[in-house]
């Protein structure tokens, strides 16, 4: 990313915001939090600046990839019972545990 300005001539605060700014809202931003005059002037620039741009798309698609791979989607599985105890009774024969919860 680089850091030129979009800012035009007479623009208010937040009317536009530099790279280097824009990465400070970037998680905001990607989680929908991010409201008002900010969220405005973000999505300015990012319009208006392609590596911008590319740099948004990429973050939010990298949130969406990793969140399929996380398996977060899935529903957790149980372990059987008789599993549980069986390593609970080797972990005890071996003096790995106690069997007790700290």
């Amino acid at each position: 990313m680089s850091t030129h300005n979009h800012t035009s001539p007479g623009a208010q605060p937040h009317d536009h915001l530099c790279c280097r700014e824009m990465v400070a809202f970037l998680q905001d931003y990607a989680e929908g939090t991010l409201a008002g005059p900010v969220r405005e002037a973000f999505e300015r620039h990012v319009n208006d600046c392609l590596p911008c741009k590319d740099f948004v798309k990429t973050y939010v698609d990298t949130i969406k990839l990793a969140g399929k791979c996380s398996g977060a989607h899935r529903t957790p599985c149980k372990m059987p019972e008789g599993l549980v105890q069986s390593i609970m009774s080797a972990l005890r024969e071996f003096g790995g545990c106690s069997g007790k919860k700290s």
